[in-house]
């Protein structure tokens, strides 16, 4: 199993939002190599983060679980990436969890080159890809090019598609999703699976994307909606309230505040 983080990042997430001790937990990088330890086969981590003091931070945060398989990369994920697809054998699984800050750190051109590293029986690598809807939405007008680049097509053809879709009922965000979606099926003759990711207004801000070419890799793919859905359910809301109460808590302190009554 061989498995890609091309933005990494320091391998933490973090909630700021004025806290005297910001909420810290393992994100995907350091889950990943984690999980790697107690996996039965052999598990290769390559993970990549472009700025150098971010990229000494992950290299830092990795240090509690040494030893472990892989490799680290401090480049442009658009660069590196032909040298770690050199590095994976084709024929067994590799999972690509590809998560940029906005859609144009994101060519399609990248995502055509994981896609096409193919091997026995047409085995292709498993994706779940962060599609940044919201930049792309805002940037329409204001830099077209840059989304051209994030889906590999001309600004004609993609303004003939999101209008039409438009003009249908749907949002430009379910548009841009369709166009990139439909691409991916174009290479992988499987529907992708997609996940809305929303923002306390039930705005969505982006989408992630899930797909893979093999049967079983599908179906545990196909389970992502609902172990989300679940995850919202039983855990997310107390969660979200407990952490708004500390933030309401930590702007009263920071006001000269000292009581939720005062507040």
């Amino acid at each position: 199993m061989d498995y890609v983080d091309l933005f990494a990042s320091d391998g933490k997430c973090e909630l700021d939002a004025e806290l005297e001790t910001p909420l810290r937990w393992d994100g995907s990088a350091l889950l990943a190599v984690k999980m790697s330890k107690d996996y039965r086969n052999r598990w290769t981590c390559y993970l990549n983060e472009l700025k150098s003091d971010v990229f000494a931070m992950l290299r830092d945060n990795l240090k509690t679980y040494e030893p472990w398989d892989g490799e680290l990369f401090n480049e442009d994920a658009n660069v590196v990436i032909d040298k770690i697809l050199s590095k994976i054998n084709p024929d067994y699984p590799s999972l690509f969890f590809i998560d940029p800050q906005k859609h144009s750190d994101l060519p399609w051109k990248t995502i055509d080159k994981i896609a096409n590293h193919v091997g026995y029986e047409n085995r292709r690598p498993e994706m779940i890809i962060n599609l940044m809807t919201t930049g792309m939405q805002r940037n329409l007008d204001k830099a077209p090019e840059s989304i051209s680049l994030a889906l590999g097509m001309s600004e004609d053809a993609w303004r003939k598609i999101i209008e039409t879709e438009y003009k249908s009922g749907k949002t430009y965000h379910e548009a841009f999703r369709d166009i990139y979606c439909a691409k991916l099926f174009q290479i992988y003759g499987i529907n992708p699976v997609y996940l809305s990711v929303e923002n306390k207004k039930e705005s969505t801000v982006f989408y992630l994307i899930a797909i893979s070419s093999r049967d079983l890799g599908n179906k545990i793919l196909s389970s992502l909606t609902k172990c989300v859905e679940g995850y919202k359910k039983d855990r997310w809301s107390k969660e979200l309230s407990d952490i708004e109460i500390q933030i309401d808590v930590a702007k009263m302190k920071k006001g000269g505040q000292r009581f939720i009554s005062e507040y």
